[in-house]
């Protein structure tokens, strides 16, 4: 399968930037912080900008520059939709592929989000949960849906959507959750790799 562009790439680069940036209420970024950024001239920024703009992930305010534009609460929930049917396919041909280097890497994102969890630090619990749906995606070897789930999981981190920093039971249920899945996948057992990963995403979106 073919690679994704360099342009493609350097949208995305953009598009995360923005919304780390912009992450923090009330932030707002600006053209010539971009292009001094990513070393582009204007034009390229613009051009970059607008196509944001038309996939409805930012917003412009006059005099006060870019940022990530607030979702509804039910538009971000539908993100959960979305991400559960592209790391479904994922997780399929994770499961009919994955190694022990990958079952390791697994393991110790899991581990990861377990510590943060015991030190009440959800920005690290945030960060493990994103590296481990990641590590799926990757060992799927289909470029395209990586591509598509990962723009996803950028906007769910970016409106804090799922259970890390949510009560108690859910978060445990997901340290449970996350150890089921890497022994599913460990087994090579598609079936219940696929019912595995759907249970996780549906209890996640619960409000």
């Amino acid at each position: 399968m073919a690679s994704i562009s360099k342009r493609q790439q350097r949208v995305d680069s953009v598009r995360k930037w923005i919304v780390k940036k912009t992450l923090p209420e009330g932030q707002y970024t600006n053209e010539f912080e971009l292009c001094a950024k990513f070393a582009m001239s204007r034009t390229q920024v613009r051009d970059i900008l607008k196509e944001l703009e038309v996939q409805n992930i930012i917003v412009r305010r006059q005099r006060k520059g870019i940022r990530v534009r607030e979702i509804p609460r039910k538009e971000a929930f539908d993100v959960f939709e979305i991400l559960e049917a592209l790391e479904v396919i994922a997780i399929r041909k994770a499961a009919v592929s994955s190694n022990p280097r990958d079952i390791d890497t697994l393991r110790k994102h899991a581990y990861d989000f377990n510590l943060a969890h015991e030190n009440k630090d959800v920005k690290a619990k945030k960060k493990s949960d994103i590296a481990f749906h990641k590590k799926i995606l990757d060992m799927s070897g289909n470029e395209a849906v990586k591509h598509m789930a990962c723009n996803y999981l950028l906007i769910e981190e970016a409106f804090k959507i799922g259970t890390p920093g949510r009560p108690d039971p859910l978060n445990k249920y997901s340290i449970a959750s996350h150890e089921a899945i890497v022994d599913a996948l460990e087994a090579r057992d598609v079936i219940n790799a696929e019912k595995l990963i759907k249970q996780h995403f549906r209890f996640a979106s619960v409000v």
